[in-house]
């Protein structure tokens, strides 16, 4: 029953981080009007390619589809022609988005490509202090006025992947798509950073090495998902160039190089297959010459390579683990399911990438909300192996001690019972000395020691007390004329009804002596004044049965309230209470009577 409630909670929290892909799926990338209907504006893409030693003229317009935005790696020169005309009769303010921020070089011209013509120069090799608009991606304002055809033209050059996701906006909308999308940024870096400062703790306190690969490819893979979203720029590292250009290729290699070392380590692979071990340290022999490979080697190698590198991990982590957990590994099945996961909705990213597939949402945020996923199944997989562990040693020194605890079982157990009698005796002896036996209250030895204690603490806090003396009235008379023994019982029922009187559970009632009882409460004069009445009216309308008859009694009450100094005791307080009860009975008893004079 554990283990279910366990698993279930589990696959709720999985679940629930499953909610932010509704968010994600709500945002569009593919090129298009964002805020502007086409009764508003209408616009036309064309294009070009160019090897670098051509000009503009060497070729000739294409008709740019709405999907065709991702064109793989390569070395060419794309020049995009964008003809918008505002159809409306105001100007409109737009903002042109080009949603890729690996971009090396982007030249936007306004109305020709001459060098006399309005030009932005951007790209991730200029300085992001550069850009007129402080974007991860690539914006720039325009003004379209009205009835008026406009011309924009794009040229681009870089190692990475060449894509062209442009997006015409209404500014209000920009903005409201960037709160949007920084919300999911927030819960996904969030998440997988808290992740990995989690396994990190765990891994100081357990030294399972398995932890600190973890760690190692949860943060790549978070600073990997950074740079290309173009935020470590953006928030990071804005004016190294040098690093921005390498950084995308680094934390690739090195997320490889994690998943492999973690895999040896989760799935003890030395022992579990050997062949599989030498294939993982191979990859990481692979990984760590192309981690310091991206700082000799150029960007646009390396990253195609690790492009392979990526798939084929992915192939060989996802075999490795079905391939261990088909071999009897237990362990293995949260592994398996978290590549699973990963591989299935990575896929399309590689695929866009080398161009294969267009951009989409489910290109641009698969990888994210797959490793999200991935991570957190992993950390069950840890979770749920070190439980294992722990299991599996419990089991181990269960067995070692057996015999001795046969030994030994029988004189704890006795022992135990010893003391657990001794202590049982204890608990009673004490409550028996501060209780009084014909009342079941707590009795003067009791009382003395509380008010004792309860006096330094309101002296100590500058808090009221009220202490009340209370009497039976005529009970020598009722005690002659029933005998002792309805004496004991009318004492037991106004114990009873002045316990039942007092509502909270800081109060105290005690027997004084005799007939006369003491109630002690934390509360000034208004509150007193309630409980003494309370109290009073409540004895007042008690009856009791005693050898078939029905007895009433009153009693009187003296009470005195008093924030405490250092001059007073408990003496000085009892003999106020006293005093003021003294004058209840001698102003015809069945009252309450508060002392007026100061207490000294």
């Amino acid at each position: 029953m554990f283990m279910t409630l366990k698993m279930t909670s589990r696959w709720r929290l999985l679940l629930w981080f499953l909610v932010p892909v509704l968010v994600v799926c709500s945002i569009e990338v593919q090129a298009q009007l964002k805020g502007y209907t086409a009764e508003q504006l209408r616009y036309q893409l064309y294009y070009k390619v160019l090897d670098p030693a051509q000009t503009l003229s060497d070729s000739r317009w294409m008709r740019l589809e709405p999907n065709e935005n991702s064109f793989g790696f390569t070395d060419k020169i794309y020049v995009f022609k964008l003809n918008i005309v505002n159809l409306g009769q105001q100007t409109l303010p737009v903002l042109l988005e080009v949603a890729y921020p690996l971009l090396d070089h982007l030249d936007i011209y306004e109305g020709n490509l001459a060098p006399s013509s309005q030009r932005y120069s951007l790209g991730d090799k200029k300085p992001f202090s550069d850009r007129v608009i402080k974007n991860r991606n690539f914006v720039i304002p325009a003004d379209l006025e009205p009835n008026k055809t406009e011309i924009y033209f794009f040229r681009i050059q870089t190692t990475s992947a060449t894509q062209f996701p442009l997006n015409i906006w209404n500014p209000v909308d920009f903005h409201e798509r960037e709160k949007m999308l920084y919300g999911w940024y927030g819960l996904y870096f969030g998440t997988m950073l808290v992740m990995a400062m989690y396994n990190l703790f765990i891994y100081s306190s357990v030294r399972y090495s398995a932890y600190l690969w973890y760690v190692v490819y949860v943060l790549s893979m978070t600073l990997f998902q950074a740079a290309i979203e173009g935020l470590t720029f953006r928030y990071v590292w804005p004016q190294s160039l040098w690093w921005n250009s390498i950084s995308t290729s680094f934390f690739v290699c090195t997320m490889m190089a994690g998943v492999f070392l973690f895999q040896i380590h989760f799935l003890d692979l030395k022992n579990q297959s050997p062949n599989l071990f030498l294939l993982s340290k191979v990859a990481i022999a692979v990984s760590v010459i192309l981690i310091i490979s991206t700082f000799i080697v150029p960007y646009q190698y390396i990253i195609k390579v690790g492009a392979v590198l990526t798939t084929s991990s992915c192939i060989i982590a996802l075999f490795t683990g079905y391939w261990v957990w088909y071999k009897g590994y237990r362990q293995a099945r949260y592994f398996c399911l978290a590549w699973t996961v990963l591989v299935i909705v990575g896929f399309g990213t590689v695929m866009n990438y080398v161009g294969l597939l267009p951009r989409s949402v489910f290109t641009e945020y698969s990888t994210q909300i797959g490793s999200l996923i991935e991570v957190v199944l992993l950390s069950f997989a840890l979770a749920e192996y070190i439980n294992y562990e722990k299991s599996m040693r419990y089991e181990a020194q269960q067995h070692a001690l057996s015999l001795q605890k046969i030994h030994n079982e029988e004189l704890e157990t006795k022992v135990a019972q010893r003391t657990e009698e001794l202590e049982v005796l204890n608990r009673k002896l004490s409550d028996l000395s501060a209780t009084d036996q014909l009342t079941g209250l707590r009795n003067r030895r009791f009382l003395n020691t509380y008010l004792r204690e309860e006096l330094e603490r309101c002296q100590q806090y500058k808090r009221p007390m009220t202490l009340m003396m209370l009497d039976i009235d005529h009970f020598k008379q009722f005690n002659d004329a029933h005998g002792h023994l309805a004496g004991d019982a009318c004492l037991q029922a106004v114990a009873k009804c002045i316990s039942v009187s007092l509502r909270w559970p800081g109060d105290l009632v005690a027997r004084f002596g005799g007939e006369e009882f003491c109630v002690l409460c934390e509360t000034d004069s208004a509150g007193a004044v309630k409980v003494a009445e309370r109290i009073r009216g409540n004895v007042e309308q008690l009856e009791f049965r005693w050898q078939n008859q029905t007895m009433k009694v009153t009693i009187s009450l003296g009470v005195v309230v008093k924030t405490p100094d250092a001059g007073d005791s408990i003496e000085i307080l009892i003999s106020c209470a006293d005093d003021a009860l003294y004058k209840s009975k001698a102003a015809g008893r069945n009252q309450v009577t508060f002392y007026q004079a100061t207490c000294a």
